[in-house]
């Protein structure tokens, strides 16, 4: 079975948001720290905060990134 959503403890991240701390907002630190900490390749959003990092992925991106055809929204 295909495993979509996993609870990470915030213990299991202190490490890497120290590391980063600085490197990013307060808001988006546990958010970059859990895709580091968790060897994680992409990380899929529209926050320009997260742009330095290699794991970012505009929808956009990710969408050429697998050759796939994006369909039309209203956004």
């Amino acid at each position: 079975m295909l495993q979509s959503c996993q609870i990470i403890e915030k213990d299991f991240i202190e490490e890497e948001i120290k590391r980063l701390r600085g490197a990013i907002k307060e808001k988006d630190l546990e958010h970059i720290a859990t895709v580091k900490a968790l060897y994680l390749k992409y990380l899929v959003g529209f926050d320009r905060d997260f742009k330095p990092f290699k794991e970012y992925f505009t929808p956009k991106k990710f969408v050429k990134e697998f050759g796939l055809k994006a369909k039309e929204t209203e956004f």
